[in-house]
């Protein structure tokens, strides 16, 4: 792992990229707004996409921060050529039923934080997308160290749940850090990446504070009430209250969503 952190591919694949290029294709060509719709909830093909759009043969304006913004920016071709690419690469999906486990949950957990921070970001008025997409990445590092224990399996290693956990617990947060450093993430995308984790010290933006917020919430055991976070100093910093806090959970909760918002299916069909 040590050996890998400086060329690491990223972290698996998560989302069925094959069956989102086949529904996102018609007779015009590939719709970029369908493919976005598809694979927006990939940490993998988000930042590889953010990445190649912020390359610095494309990146002639403001940096690209969210998967739509870089759909566009690479056109069609481009898009699905390095989406397509991706299903390549050694390791690409963890075949070891450990690490897909292990995957799932940071999976949902890099999910629940992106809900949060666009729920969050709606409320203040910020920029949903970035704040959604930030939430996504956060997970990034613990994805890749999963990636490269599945090449280590399957070049013959041997891996117990202790090795997994001390694996994760050394390297991720080295394997996040290397990964945006080298791909180049924006500064602005990887300060809200950051957040998440600790406030830094200084002034906080609202978004720096949404994100935060979005981290403390989604690693809330679902048992436990929200007096503690309430009381902290970024719900303070908001002026969020309890009243706030639940009204947030319980719409992040999708058994107790609100009426307004469409069912995902009905979405899918209209759009």
């Amino acid at each position: 792992l040590e050996q890998r952190r400086a060329t690491a591919d990223g972290g698996p694949l998560l989302a069925d990229v094959q069956v989102a290029i086949n529904r996102a294709l018609n007779p015009q060509g590939l719709n970029l707004r369908v493919l976005e719709e598809e694979v927006r909830n990939d940490p993998q093909v988000t930042a590889v996409l953010i990445a190649a759009a912020n390359s610095a043969a494309l990146h002639r304006e403001a940096p690209v921060q969210t998967l739509l913004q870089a759909l566009n920016k690479l056109g069609s071709t481009q898009s699905m050529n390095l989406i397509l690419g991706m299903t390549l690469k050694r390791s690409a999906r963890l075949s070891d039923p450990l690490l897909a486990e292990h995957a799932t949950r940071y999976w949902d957990l890099s999910l629940h934080t992106a809900e949060y921070g666009r729920t969050l970001a709606r409320m203040l008025e910020l920029d949903e997308g970035r704040c959604y997409c930030a939430g996504l990445l956060h997970c990034l590092g613990d994805l890749a160290v999963l990636r490269c224990l599945q090449e280590w399996r399957l070049a013959g290693g041997d891996l117990d749940e202790r090795n997994v956990q001390q694996s994760l617990e050394e390297f991720a947060a080295a394997f996040g850090s290397a990964l945006r450093t080298r791909w180049r993430l924006p500064l602005a995308l990887r300060e809200l990446i950051a957040a998440i984790y600790q406030l830094g010290g200084g002034v906080y933006s609202l978004e720096i504070l949404a994100m935060n917020l979005a981290g403390q919430l989604s690693r809330l055991p679902a048992g436990q009430g929200l007096e503690k976070v309430a009381s902290g100093k970024t719900a303070r910093l908001l002026k969020l209250g309890l009243p706030e806090l639940r009204r947030l959970r319980k719409v992040e909760n999708p058994e107790v969503k609100p009426q307004e918002e469409p069912p995902v299916a009905e979405a899918e069909v209209s759009s």
